[in-house]
């Protein structure tokens, strides 16, 4: 999936999560990596990668469907948490406390969320050209033109019966 300096893949493998661990930790044995894991038992494992202080690798393998914020994830590569608490709450998965959840996916291509768009919109986008402007969502592959435009009219609706 396309990221602003960053490759993100999303892969299922039949593999249970303690030989993708061990996979990980042999590379992390060299010494390039700082590593932080979190293990679920057998349900999998979340395991972030740090080199000078700068996020390399955040990664979570897990048996059953997980929520990760995505968003939060991507944007830990450029501007990686100060404090042991966000970088806890990353390693879970989330934004951590004092950062709102950007919402459902609706832009894969840049991990762009339902919240993200309709606050966007509360702020003054009133087309799907602002909104990519602004978030970058549906610039890519476009495949999330359709959901932006329904998000839009619903907010310019509610929005309008607000005044």
């Amino acid at each position: 999936i396309a990221q602003p300096a960053v490759s993100h893949y999303l892969m299922a493998d039949s593999s249970a999560p303690k030989d993708w661990l061990a996979w990980l930790n042999e590379y992390a044995a060299t010494g390039e990596w700082i590593c932080q894991s979190a293990h679920l038992g057998d349900n999998g494992f979340n395991l972030l990668a740090w080199a000078d202080g700068e996020l390399q690798l955040a990664f979570y393998a897990h048996r059953d469907r997980t929520t990760v914020d995505r968003q939060a994830v991507v944007a830990a590569f450029s501007q990686p948490p100060q404090t042991a608490s966000q970088r806890l709450a990353l390693l879970s998965g989330t934004a951590g406390k004092g950062k709102a959840s950007a919402g459902a996916a609706i832009c894969s291509c840049f991990a762009v969320g339902e919240l993200t768009i309709a606050d966007a919109v509360r702020q003054g986008c009133t087309s799907v050209q602002q909104l990519g402007a602004q978030l970058k969502c549906g610039t890519n592959c476009g495949s999330c033109i359709p959901e932006l435009k329904k998000i839009l009219a619903e907010q310019i609706a509610f929005n309008s019966g607000m005044s």
